[in-house]
């Protein structure tokens, strides 16, 4: 093998924003018809640091182009490529290595069959199995070309991994590897890392569905061909997938995908996407713009939610728009069975105050629609979040029709380790018109609320227990109904001190695997057999300007026990739970939505795979308070069927008290070794 030395000839595929490169070269030694090169010097050769200012997706794209020198570059300050090959010539104007080409810098590696440079025409191709690594990142591709004069180029045949937890470790630092030999397509050490959701808390706010990819951590992508003009790159098709194994559970189609770069900022976006499940279901989820910090994925949408729409709606998602560092998002309802018969029951009489009780009368045109907006900014370092809804467009009664849910917070500490993580959080908040579930006293509603809380939350623990706290304090002022009363309205202000702690013990521990492998196609981590027991400590602490108080203490305990693996295709897995709850109460509040009910009782969970990736979760709470409207009955009934796999979960659920329906979707996160081979 012959070792010459080429000062980033071969990164300049991959730095499109750096200044023309301007070649010296220096002792040419003429064999036969060719001349071999002992070494080429680039002046002038000059990074953008803006371009380290990167959002975790956009970085994925960033990543391939790899900028790989943030200082200038000079005659007497070299950044110096090895470049090994079997064979290197300068012949008619060209720089040609050929045969097992290696180049290193630092701990970025690149290999090909062959690299080809014009000097006159600046023109740059890899040509045949291209492969680059860089810590966890990787792509692959069958060619590489780009022209340094007019910007323009393209990648083809590209696939590779992405991790977005290690793209910040592209750095100075030589990882000692010397061979791309040693580079390992096969996938091993899969741990499940964490996971993102679209998710309806309640269907009766779909504006809760959101798709957070940028918590995700490695990820696989693949497109036949990357084209790239000036600062924007685009292809016509380019895939993602979160599995690791091949044939990929989810699938990610992003039509008509392209990236551009303008003053350090980027902006990602396809014309249409799509989901595919199993290489069988595609579930479109229109345009993407990943520029926005926040937006729907997908354009349409059905809920259903009796107590404040009357049943059926539909929502159609508008385009996320953006003022500055203000991002507003917009949802249109139509509700279909308040529209089918001319009736509501969702509002009060007409001269009846917003608390008075609901009553059915006709509905207006105006009635059939709603909207949903939600606002976030960043205002002096705080964070801004604020949730607007309307469930009629009829503005005659619009304090009957309107609910805003309003946050100022800013995280004042924040720490993460592998057995530990903490944060410490301050909020300023403001409410008009939230609903509050209350157990046997039912749904009760706060007009107004405003003021200030802070809270600290801890997790750490350890294979024998696991271990939350939670510890908060706030102050507010609280309009709502007075106690027992329906529309008697009144206001106190209302101080509170929360204290929580839960230890679950881990007793019997079977599990076996720390990681999966492809037969796991149920469960996106092996399964924690045995028996835990969950004891829980709660304590709350409310006083109201009024003079009046509540000191509540609330004790949980028992046992869960885990039955399965979770990989037959009948009855592979069992989860039971039944904790017993009591809490001792003095005192009483002044308004039913915190007046503590419900002392005493049993809450029992079970899930049961039924059928292959089916399975039947279910929930209730059996009361033993003998003074309450509910002693000696089931309710908080709730029933979950899931569609569970590997790659992702889709649950449906229904909430018999509040009559709700509710959708999950879960994509999970994974970490693994290997790079693994292309899926499409």
């Amino acid at each position: 093998m012959k070792r010459k030395y080429l000062s980033l000839i071969p990164f300049l595929a991959f730095n499109f924003n750096a200044k023309e490169a301007n070649a010296n070269i220096q002792h040419i030694n003429q064999v036969n018809q060719y001349t071999l090169i002992d070494s080429i010097n680039f002046k002038d050769f000059q990074k953008n640091n803006d371009l380290f200012i990167q959002s975790q997706f956009n970085n994925f794209i960033q990543l391939i182009s790899q900028e790989v020198n943030s200082s200038e570059i000079n005659n007497q300050n070299l950044n110096i490529l090895d470049i090994i090959s079997d064979n290197q010539v300068k012949t008619q104007g060209k720089f040609i290595a050929e045969g097992n080409v290696q180049i290193r810098e630092n701990n970025m590696y690149l290999q090909s069959d062959k690299l080809v440079y014009d000097l006159e025409k600046k023109i740059i191709t890899l040509n045949g199995g291209i492969k680059f690594i860089s810590d966890e990142q990787f792509f692959q591709a069958s060619e590489v070309k780009y022209n340094l004069i007019t910007k323009e180029g393209h990648i083809k045949n590209i696939y590779g991994t992405i991790n977005f937890d290690t793209l910040n470790l592209i750095n100075k630092v030589n990882s000692g590897k010397e061979n791309f030999n040693e580079i390992n397509s096969s996938i091993k050490n899969v741990k499940l890392n964490k996971s993102s959701s679209f998710e309806f808390d309640d269907i009766s706010e779909p504006q809760n569905l959101k798709l957070e990819i940028n918590q995700m951590t490695k990820w696989r992508f693949e497109s036949k061909e990357i084209k790239i003009k000036n600062n924007k790159w685009s292809s016509e098709v380019l895939y993602l997938t979160n599995d690791p194994y091949n044939k990929p559970q989810l699938v990610f189609k992003n039509s008509k995908f392209q990236i551009s770069e303008e003053d350090g900022n980027y902006t990602a976006k396809s014309k249409w996407s799509s989901i595919i499940l199993e290489d069988k279901l595609k579930v479109p989820i229109g345009p993407r713009n990943f520029e926005a910090k926040k937006g729907s994925d997908f354009k349409w949408g059905i809920g259903y939610d009796g107590h404040s729409k009357d049943g059926l709606d539909i929502t159609r998602y508008s385009e996320p728009i953006s003022f500055g560092e203000v991002f507003l998002n917009l949802e249109n309802e139509f509700y279909v069975q308040r529209a089918i018969s001319g009736k509501t029951k969702s509002f009060s009489k007409e001269n009846d105050s917003v608390l008075a009780e609901k009553v059915e009368q006709d509905a207006k045109i105006l009635d059939y629609f709603g909207i949903n907006a939600d606002i976030t900014s960043n205002i002096l370092g705080l964070k801004f979040d604020s949730k607007i809804s309307l469930n009629s467009l009829d503005l005659e009664k619009f304090k009957k029709i309107i609910k805003v849910n309003t946050e100022l917070s800013k995280v004042l500490h924040e720490s993460k380790t592998k057995d530990l993580e903490k944060n410490t959080k301050l909020s300023f908040f403001g409410i008009y018109r939230d609903s509050v579930w209350n157990g046997s006293i039912g749904e009760k509603d706060i007009l107004t609320a405003y003021g200030i809380k802070i809270e600290k939350n801890k997790n750490w623990g350890d294979n024998k227990v696991s271990k939350t706290s939670n510890l908060a304090a706030g102050y507010g002022e609280y309009q709502s109904n007075k106690k027992s009363t329906k529309d008697n309205l009144i206001s106190r202000d209302r101080f509170n001190i929360l204290w929580f702690r839960e230890h679950t013990y881990h007793i019997l521990n079977s599990k076996e695997e720390s990681s999966i492998t492809k037969e796991f196609s149920y469960t996106p981590e092996p399964t924690n057999k045995g028996l835990d027991l969950l004891l829980s400590s709660k304590l709350d602490i409310y006083n109201y300007s009024d003079g009046k108080f509540q000191n509540l203490i609330t004790f949980k305990a028992g046992p869960k026990i885990t039955l399965g693996d979770f990989r037959k295709k009948y009855l592979d897995y069992s989860e039971v739970s039944i904790l017993g709850k009591t809490t001792i109460a003095n005192g009483e509040s002044p308004f039913d939505f915190d007046q503590s009910v419900d002392k005493h009782s049993i809450e029992i969970d079970l899930k049961q795979q039924l059928i292959g990736p089916l399975a039947l979760k279910y929930s209730t709470e059996y009361n033993l308070d003998i003074n309450s409207s509910n002693f000696h009955k089931f309710s908080k009934n709730n029933y979950e069927l899931s569609w569970n796999r590997r790659a992702y979960n889709i649950g449906i659920f229904y909430n018999q008290e509040r009559k709700a329906a509710g959708i999950n979707f879960e994509i999970h996160g994974f970490n693994f070794h290997g790079f693994g081979d292309k899926f499409k």
